[in-house]
């Protein structure tokens, strides 16, 4: 009989300590939401460049370069980006301060000191956030944000609600246009 209740009180003990204690996974929950917040993979002076039928199509550089495999990002600092023709001449060549590139759909927001020159357009633009769109060919900006244009002969243009369709070799600008175009046979402005 003492024998049975030294085993029950073991089994009560048993039990109360199994009940008592609490799994908490919240600290795996953390780790899931530092996945989304901390890079896997920091890479200091990234390079990557793009071959096809064995020419250099494009390059990109960064300083840094932070990649986020869940959420299908990587996030670039000081960024230079050249493209080049079937020559592996450079037709365009731009830079921000950052740049985030979604590697699922080549989509892009770009920050800060933003500079494209266009070498087959003879146009730069200038802005301080845009976002480029690869499936529509698109770069476009904030409808409030100022983007301006200048070509090598003098015109400029600059506004907001800025859009460019690299298809149609369209440039729209929605409101506040203002700018001065430079017709070469003439040499006048026109306002």
């Amino acid at each position: 009989m003492e024998k049975n209740k030294i085993i029950f009180f073991i089994l009560i003990f048993m039990i109360l300590l199994v009940v008592s204690c609490s799994l908490d996974y919240s600290s795996a929950n953390v780790a899931d939401d530092l996945s989304e917040r901390i890079p896997e993979t920091i890479f200091i002076n990234f390079s990557q460049v793009q071959v096809k039928a064995g020419k250099i199509t494009n390059k990109l550089e960064a300083t840094r370069a932070e990649s986020y495999t869940k959420k299908k990002e990587m996030v670039l600092e000081n960024v230079q980006f050249l493209e080049y023709d079937e020559s592996e001449e450079v037709i365009t060549e731009g830079k921000a301060d950052r740049a985030i590139l979604y590697t699922e759909t080549d989509d892009a927001d770009m920050f800060g000191n933003i500079f494209f020159y266009s070498h087959t357009e003879k146009t730069a633009i200038y802005a301080d956030t845009l976002f480029w769109k690869d499936k529509e060919q698109k770069l476009l900006a904030e409808p409030d944000e100022i983007v301006n244009l200048k070509k090598d002969d003098g015109s400029f243009l600059n506004g907001k609600g800025f859009s460019t369709d690299f298809r149609l070799r369209e440039i729209i600008f929605t409101k506040s246009v203002r700018g001065s175009y430079t017709t070469l046979s003439e040499g006048s402005e026109q306002e």
